[in-house]
């Protein structure tokens, strides 16, 4: 007998255990789990009870007819890496994760996690659940796998993939590579030579500073590639295209639209005048007048021009005309 309450006092008062106490850098703090000590202890005359709530039916005697121990429940955990390279799991539950200043590898397991990254080049992974992971320094690999996830990379090249899901991804500087995956997902680029895959759903990508490529996927996509000499291609869908200064950009397949709005060397590579459409954005003054928007044919392509500037080179177009223009305010 003294065997059997042995072992469920482990199982109750060892639910909490693994909770680390440690103080909390920020606003995680508040999210720590509440000491177990503070949990009264079940008293001798609740015994058999609890026994049969956690075991089944019981003789008796007290003792659980069936020998089968249940799982044990995963607590919500608040776990911390050493000074060395650790492998950390959160298990069930929603866990903080903190990793050290060497190279971490971190999973969260089941629930809605935050995992963050240390000073070294980590590698951490949500798996189940709507998780948020945060890199830092280092180059990192961060996976949010199912669920609505939140990844950003920090400083470094890092390796973003969000996986199943809605998720948010932001590169941060460095030279980052980021992987949407299913779902309707929102990558931001930032600083550096950004690499962006919408993947399945219907995607946003904008590669910020930088010289950036952008590849759509499957899906109606909005891509953007930001200052830096880009190449964006929007792949299967009906997409929308935003060209700044030098883009190159492909529609692929689909009804695509093709915003130009900044003097530049950007060129539309596949313009389909039977399914595209050419957009001139423009900002407009105190007159209200539209400037004035012109073709120019030049071996074969059509150049756009917006007051006498080029905005766009568009390849083959050399029957574009500006009937098939369209010009927006902003």
């Amino acid at each position: 007998m003294f065997g059997l309450l042995g072992l469920l006092g482990f199982l109750v008062a060892g639910m909490a255990a693994d909770a680390v106490t440690n103080s909390a850098e920020d606003e995680d703090e508040a999210d720590l789990p509440e000491d177990a000590a503070d949990d009264p202890a079940p008293d001798e005359g609740a015994t058999a009870d609890l026994i049969a709530q956690t075991f089944g039916e019981t003789n008796p005697d007290g003792m659980p007819i069936s020998d089968d121990l249940p799982d044990p429940v995963d607590p919500d955990q608040v776990i911390y890496g050493t000074s060395g390279s650790d492998v950390l799991n959160g298990g069930g539950g929603n866990d903080l994760m903190r990793g050290g200043p060497s190279g971490d590898q971190m999973a969260g397991g089941d629930g809605a996690d935050r995992i963050h990254a240390g000073s070294g080049d980590d590698e951490a992974s949500g798996e189940a659940g709507d998780d948020r992971l945060l890199g830092r320094v280092g180059d990192d690999s961060l996976r949010g796998d199912a669920g609505d996830d939140v990844l950003r990379g920090g400083a470094g090249d890092d390796y973003l993939s969000g996986g199943a899901g809605d998720d948010l991804l932001a590169g941060g500087s460095g030279d980052d590579s980021l992987l949407g995956g299913d779902g309707n997902d929102v990558q931001r680029g930032a600083a550096g030579a950004d690499w962006l895959a919408g993947g399945e759903g219907d995607d946003s990508l904008s590669g910020g500073a930088g010289n950036d490529t952008l590849d759509g996927g499957a899906g109606n996509d909005t891509l953007e590639g930001g200052p830096g000499q880009d190449y964006v291609n929007a792949g299967e869908g009906d997409d929308l295209l935003r060209l700044s200064d030098d883009t190159y950009a492909t529609g692929d397949a689909g009804r695509d639209i093709f915003e130009v709005m900044t003097p530049g060397s950007s060129v539309i590579a596949d313009y389909n005048a039977a399914e595209d459409q050419i957009v001139v954005v423009f900002e407009a003054d105190a007159s209200g007048e539209p400037p004035e928007v012109s073709l120019q044919i030049e071996g074969g392509d059509a150049l756009i021009l917006l007051d006498g500037q080029v905005l766009a080179r568009v390849s083959n177009g050399a029957g574009l005309t500006l009937e098939d223009l369209q010009l927006r305010a902003v």
